[in-house]
């Protein structure tokens, strides 16, 4: 089961975790991975890009996060244990 929830301001991916971003000079496109350098899918919904990463981060214990300008960043779900 996961959890939503936002981080706090300075609350930041640990690596593995799962990044949703927007492509700047692609509107409408978002590239869904762990790596903002290497992106593993490319989506054009916002939902087809979370689905994927929810059931990504699912199966590998991490969190879905998002984020705008690759500075802020917020939760979107939790995977990871707590402890981790």
């Amino acid at each position: 089961m996961h959890t939503t929830l936002r981080a706090p301001a300075t609350a930041r991916p640990l690596p593995g975790d799962f990044l949703i971003y927007g492509v700047p000079h692609c509107a409408g496109l978002l590239l869904v991975g762990p790596d903002r350098d290497h992106p593993q899918l490319s989506c054009q919904t916002y939902e087809s890009a979370l689905a994927h990463a929810e059931r990504a981060a699912a199966s590998d214990n991490v969190d879905v996060w998002h984020t705008r300008n690759g500075a802020r960043f917020e939760r979107l779900v939790r995977h990871r244990h707590i402890d981790s």
